[in-house]
């Protein structure tokens, strides 16, 4: 369906320029289950016309993964739990960027886990071994 969504929002907003399926499907993959990022990484991919590049431009490793998703699953690995505040300012950005713009992808991935304390799962632990 999203796939179907970004083809149609390519077709309306640059009728002249023909994006491939593949390309589109990358898109998809790293775009997070946001439309608005998917938009963004196809306008970047229609004026650079290297998906590889739009991907370095945009800092996403794999998966929708960002490096600064890397650098929170690096630090929660570092440590046995950490509070927000604390991965906040590691990254020095405000608690509620973390909360509601990064953590919510990582714990989809199933990269952590929440209680009392953010914590790095295995299947996160494997994610950067693969990296």
């Amino acid at each position: 369906v999203f796939f179907i969504i970004l083809k149609q929002y390519n077709q309306k907003q640059y009728p002249s320029i023909v994006v491939d399926d593949e390309t589109l499907n990358k898109i998809v993959d790293n775009a997070r289950g946001t439309p608005r990022i998917a938009r963004r990484l196809l306008r970047s991919y229609i004026y650079i016309k290297n998906i590889d590049k739009v991907f370095e431009n945009n800092q996403i490793v794999k998966e929708g993964i960002t490096q600064t998703d890397v650098k929170v699953l690096e630090y929660l690995s570092r440590y046995n739990g950490l509070g927000k505040n604390s991965i906040a300012k590691f990254l020095r950005i405000k608690p509620q960027t973390f909360e509601y713009e990064i953590e919510p992808y990582l714990i989809h991935k199933e990269f952590i886990e929440v209680s009392s304390r953010r914590k790095i799962t295995e299947k996160g632990k494997l994610f950067l071994k693969e990296i």
